[in-house]
């Protein structure tokens, strides 16, 4: 009796184990959305192709990039939030959790809070004209310590 319920629990933990690893990735958001023109940026900057997401910034914010800013931290995921939309601008929140490998003594460290990008409609196209720090695929030489 106990082997049996053990084997049920056991093919029950594989079957969800399963469903998990099989569900790939959500589609795409349109990209003619404020959402969409986020979710592509963050892909590519988050996939290390900088020209790419550099396309998704306004030429002001490509303009603002600190020269020494840092690649982005690995383990970085972003989750969309919420997006507020007007007809010329549009802000889109997202939660940002980075996680640290990198600490000495094995802790939890990193970071993780919600941030915005603020985009602007350009020429009927929405581009990124802000940033949040810890996703900034910076097109200029990194500073690497």
């Amino acid at each position: 009796m106990t082997a049996i319920l053990l084997g049920v629990v056991g093919v029950l933990v594989l079957a969800s184990l399963v469903l998990v690893f099989s569900r790939g990735t959500p589609p795409p958001i349109d990209g003619a959305t404020p959402a969409g023109a986020v979710q592509r940026y963050v892909t590519a900057a988050l996939d290390g192709q900088k020209d790419a997401a550099a396309k998704y910034l306004t030429p002001k914010a490509q303009g603002e990039c600190d020269e020494y800013a840092g690649p982005i931290a690995q383990g970085t995921r972003v989750t969309l939030l919420s997006t507020i939309e007007h007809a010329q601008a549009a802000t889109v929140m997202v939660s940002v959790s980075v996680a640290d490998a990198r600490d000495p003594f094995g802790g939890p460290n990193g970071y993780s809070g919600d941030e915005a990008f603020e985009l602007s409609r350009v020429d009927g196209v929405w581009l990124i004209s802000f940033v949040p720090w810890q996703l900034h695929a910076c097109t200029l030489q990194e500073y690497t310590p």
